[in-house]
């Protein structure tokens, strides 16, 4: 990606002291270095002091420094206590100043400067090779005149000619320091790419433009290393059960038809990078079932992946296991996979659920008939009883509205029925407390920790250790949706990681993520599923529960009427 825009570039001084005659001007030239040091220096910026001293000698007051405080602690009395030279070599100071300034900035653009404060030049000797240097590496050399005589105009033409003016006074600092910000905004190209080089060691950049090339970037790449699979929905030894509910049942109907698969993708190495969509793969059992439904990238660890398990052909009768395996691939090639998750898949014929529902029935058939015969027998010895039992039944039935029949076929009775699940939750991540890896919900309801304050019930084993609260959040239905509604909740309720406000109503979609409390804090991830509401209504028929007349219509038999 590339974009042409103004940035701003560092600015790097190295200040040159001349020690010659410096005592009675030392205060003047502390000042200007920590007026630069305290009020000019932004991030980024650098700054050295270098003394050319009377033994011919160049001292390293301060070093290359982005830090201001380190500049104008380096230069007070208790560090750098000067005395009057005669005689200085001024020019081996900047020269190592030049040397300073080139290894530092490398090909980076910056403001590149010296800034030399002397009293005059008396060494000569080799001024025509320091402006040279100079014109070469394209670094002004200022000159700052603290005497009043520059003697043979040395100074002025070390500055004149290696681009900076002409020499200054001191009392010109000022504007040489605005001069120096004015030039930090300037037109680059900002060039932003992603690396695919996989291999650790030293590598190499260079950036080419309309055939020209730039200068050689070194740059070293520490080794990467596979990224980090985990698994984190279903629970390991989740039993998801499948159970037919008629005779001949189509596989592709029995609930649940499928599973979701969330997996966390983490990177030990500290690098972010893509994972390729089409090279995941979910494998149940040895088998691959194809590559992630969804994959959730902000840029941040850790990356989450969603892959859809088809449970439509898992119809093996009884518990079979089936590991699950997820394996990864990012953007550079390198290959991961997570440990096998163990999972156990029941399927319960209708058979084996019609056996069980035959006997029941006839047992429960005895015990009512023997009761039924107990209460006839007391009954008939008991006059008064009967008479009690009549009255009773007669006004229960007034106040009900309910009818009764003889003879002609039984009256039929609307009622709803039941519905299928309008929307599901499915848990991605954290304990939920269950076994349960999806929740229906058909209706309005309270989500929390306590079976004393909520109807969908989290971690009540953990009691107060849990982060969900006993009552924590609320699933409103409203206009065939569902709204969520945070209850005031101690560690909060978040959608798709924003946290709620208290009693705040947010309608929800399909795919949304809801966390009650932090998962990394204990708390439960869950994806929020909206289901298409039934096509179709049912009936239902309803035998008629008397055979006394008394209450018949004139046309002998009693209406439809819907069941409240």
């Amino acid at each position: 990606q590339v974009r042409d825009q103004s940035l701003p570039v560092n600015v790097h001084v190295v200040f040159v002291i001349d020690e010659l005659s410096i005592s009675s001007r030392l205060e003047t030239v502390r000042g200007a270095i920590q007026s630069f040091a305290e009020d000019q220096m932004q991030a980024g910026d650098s700054v050295a002091v270098l003394a050319a001293g009377g033994d011919g000698e160049t001292q390293t007051v301060v070093a290359l420094t982005t830090d201001p405080d380190t500049v104008v602690d380096g230069i007070q009395e208790g560090q750098y206590n000067p005395s009057s030279a005669s005689s200085t070599k001024l020019l081996d100071a900047v020269e190592q100043g030049l040397d300073d300034l080139s290894a530092s900035s490398g090909n980076i653009e910056a403001i590149n400067t010296i800034i030399v404060l002397s009293v005059s030049m008396i060494d000569q000797t080799d001024l025509d090779e320091t402006i040279q240097d100079a014109i070469e590496l394209g670094i002004p050399v200022h000159t700052v005149l603290l005497g009043s005589e520059d003697a043979q105009g040395a100074l002025n033409r070390l500055a004149r000619e290696t681009g900076a003016g002409s020499a200054i006074l001191p009392d010109d600092l000022d504007d040489l320091f605005d001069s120096l910000n004015a030039q930090r905004d300037q037109d680059q190209y900002l060039i932003s790419y992603r690396s695919q080089a996989n291999q650790a060691g030293d590598h190499e950049l260079v950036v080419e433009i309309g055939g020209i090339a730039s200068a050689v970037v070194p740059f070293t790449l520490d080794e990467l290393l596979p990224a980090l699979v985990r698994i984190t929905a279903p629970a390991p030894g989740t039993t998801i059960t499948r159970t037919e509910t008629q005779l001949n049942q189509a596989s592709e109907t029995v609930e649940p038809t499928e599973q979701t698969v969330a997996v966390e993708v983490s990177w030990p190495d500290g690098h972010p990078r893509e994972i390729v969509q089409e090279r995941t793969v979910l494998v149940v059992n040895g088998e691959s079932l194809g590559p992630a439904a969804t994959i959730r990238d902000n840029g941040l660890d850790p990356v989450i992946l969603e892959f859809t398990w088809d449970l439509k052909k898992e119809i093996t009768p009884g518990e079979t296991f089936l590991p699950i395996v997820v394996e990864v691939e990012d953007e550079l090639g390198l290959k991961s996979k997570s440990d096998e998750l163990p999972v156990t898949l029941e399927y319960v014929d209708f058979t084996v659920v019609n056996s069980a529902s035959l006997i029941m029935p006839f047992v429960s058939l005895g015990v009512a008939a023997a009761t039924l015969i107990l209460v006839i027998v007391f009954l008939r010895r008991n006059p008064k009883v009967q008479e009690r039992v009549r009255e009773g039944f007669g006004r229960l039935t007034n106040s009900l509205g309910m009818t009764r029949t003889v003879g002609s076929p039984g009256a039929t009775k609307m009622v709803e029925p039941l519905e299928s699940a309008k929307a599901i939750l499915v848990a991605l991540q954290g304990n939920s407390g269950t076994n349960q890896t999806e929740f229906r919900i058909n209706r309005s309801i309270t989500l929390g920790r306590s079976k004393e304050h909520a109807e969908l019930i989290f971690q009540a084993d953990q009691g107060d250790r849990s982060p969900i609260s006993r009552l924590h959040c609320a699933l409103v239905e409203k206009d065939d949706s569902f709204q969520i509604k945070d209850q005031g909740s101690s560690n909060g309720t978040y959608l798709n990681g924003v946290r709620l406000k208290p009693d705040e109503v947010h309608y929800l979609n399909d795919g949304d993520v809801i966390e009650l409390a932090r998962v990394e804090d204990g708390g439960l991830k869950l994806k929020f599923q909206a289901m298409s509401r039934p096509a179709h209504m049912g009936t239902r028929l309803v035998a008629p529960t008397s055979e006394d007349s008394d209450d018949l219509t004139p046309g002998g038999y009693t209406p439809t009427k819907p069941m409240n």
